[in-house]
């Protein structure tokens, strides 16, 4: 006869608690499957899990594994969008830096222009009287 213990972390979608049994064939003694406890019972509400724990074992490591990969996946991503995003913000304070620089040469133009445009016309002025 088959040993039973309540497997705590596995639920049926019926809602029970999976069961824990070992192989009742002497080539499957050593071998775990689990059930549902309702699995093949008549008169209760029929249930068909049944699952070898080495399938559920290998199945639970390949998804793990999976979702590791993907993880370090996307991680990898998210650290190559974030280079090249420290990347643009390096270029656009470089690029804020050029327009301040700029601006400040271009109002110092401006003053210079300001301060020399009375000159500029008292020698406009001088110069088309002397051409007469």
């Amino acid at each position: 006869m088959a040993s039973v213990q309540t497997f705590h972390r596995l639920h049926c979608a019926c809602g029970r608690q999976c069961a824990r049994r070992n192989g009742s064939s002497v080539a499957r003694r050593d071998k775990f499957y689990l059930n549902c406890v309702n699995y093949n019972v008549q008169g209760a509400r029929f249930c068909e899990v049944y699952l070898w724990e080495d399938d559920l074992d290998r199945y639970t490591n390949q998804r793990y594994q999976s979702a590791v990969d993907l993880a370090n996946y996307h991680k990898t991503r998210h650290e190559r969008y974030e280079e090249k995003l420290n990347k643009v913000y390096e270029e656009l304070k470089e690029a804020y830096a050029e327009i301040r620089k700029l601006k400040r040469t271009n109002k110092a133009l401006q003053m210079a222009l300001v301060a020399t445009a009375p000159v500029a016309a008292i020698v406009a002025i001088t110069s088309a009287w002397v051409a007469k």
